[in-house]
């Protein structure tokens, strides 16, 4: 799951959601730009996969408290790192304007759109980690407090989402245009999480209750389980859901609309949970297909900080695949897996280097 949300990420980051909105743009009733801005959507679970998995790792594992607070502070360090470094590689290639010492932290306080925003995951991990240790702890000895807490923190975000998305759609009915998009919370000033990434939180705690279900098997170590099915006729109906509910914006003179950051909505957390089920028992047969999946797995944190400089040096050396391949979909993947074998072997190498090794792991 790690391997294929950091796929997703470099995907987005190429530009599959401005190409697939280009796209319906230009030809809103094609056939191929529907089917590019459908198959987009899925990227939507990129980061929601990210948070899903350290609630399956977390929660299933002993809490070294001191270990903990020492990856949040390596958390830190590594965002305010990479935020420099960033910015100074950009500026070197000349994807940026030039940037003063006072501009640069000033950026790092305040991420800029485009150039280090992408960072964000790092505080909205850090909130996860603040919060972790009282979870935990409701986790290992009062189950149900951490289930009541994961229901509040459901209605407090997915819940408020969902009435939005009816707002949208009765709007789009009524009148032919969505317009603005809802932005009303239904609890209001009484909603605990407003002011953060509280979606965050429920993959998370999500990620903990669901893996800690899992029975073990008596099935044959031959036998083929079929679990897989409905949670892929699931997540293809959220999908086709999803995708009818960016069309609303499509058709109403916003065809600009990023189809990939819905990281709130309720359709991306029902994809998000059923790649987990289609995926959570599969056995890589051979020697070689699990030595990719497991290098990649394990320098995700190494390829997200290194895949956006990357994308940089690209556009500095005019390494275009959407005008070799056309635009779509098609080309943001074959750049995204470029892109992934590189920014890896990049991980690799770095991880082997004492003192530099601590820049890609946490």
């Amino acid at each position: 799951m790690k391997t294929l949300a950091i796929f997703f990420v470099i995907a987005y980051h190429a530009g599959a959601g401005l190409y697939a909105a280009a796209l319906m743009k230009d030809a809103p009733h094609a056939v191929i730009s529907q089917l590019n801005y459908f198959a987009t959507g899925l990227l939507a679970t990129c980061i929601p996969i990210f948070f899903f998995v350290n609630g399956v790792l977390l929660f299933n594992r002993p809490l070294d408290i001191r270990r903990h607070i020492r990856k949040m502070v390596t958390l830190i360090a590594l965002t305010v790192v990479w935020s420099v470094g960033t910015q100074v590689a950009f500026v070197a290639m000349g994807q940026w304007e030039r940037l003063s010492a006072r501009q640069i932290v000033h950026n790092v306080w305040q991420p800029v759109n485009q150039l280090n925003n992408h960072l964000w995951f790092l505080p909205a991990l850090f909130v996860m980690y603040c919060f972790f240790p009282l979870m935990k702890s409701a986790f290992d000895q009062h189950r149900g407090w951490i289930e009541a807490f994961t229901v509040v923190a459901v209605l407090s975000t997915f819940v408020v989402v969902g009435v939005q998305m009816l707002i949208d759609v009765w709007q789009f009915l009524r009148y032919g245009n969505v317009g603005n998009q809802a932005t009303v919370d239904i609890w209001n000033q009484f909603n605990p999480l407003r002011g953060i990434e509280g979606y965050s939180l429920v993959y998370f705690m999500l990620g903990g209750l669901l893996s800690s279900q899992r029975q073990p098997g008596h099935r044959r170590a031959d036998q083929r389980s079929t679990e897989w099915i409905p949670a892929l006729i699931v997540l293809i109906a959220a999908m086709v859901v999803y995708f009818g509910y960016n069309l609303t914006f499509a058709f109403s003179g916003q065809p600009g609309h990023d189809v990939v950051w819905g990281y709130s909505n309720p359709l991306v957390l029902i994809m998000t949970v059923s790649l987990y089920y289609m995926l959570r028992k599969v056995r890589l047969r051979t020697r070689i297909a699990s030595w990719v999946f497991t290098l990649i797995g394990a320098n995700t944190l190494g390829v997200y900080f290194i895949h956006w400089i990357l994308i940089a040096a690209f556009r500095a050396l005019h390494i275009n695949f959407i005008a070799m391949l056309g635009p779509g979909l098609w080309a943001c993947c074959a750049e995204a897996l470029v892109i992934l074998a590189i920014s890896c072997a990049m991980c690799w190498l770095m991880r082997r280097i004492p003192g530099v090794r601590r820049l890609v792991m946490l």
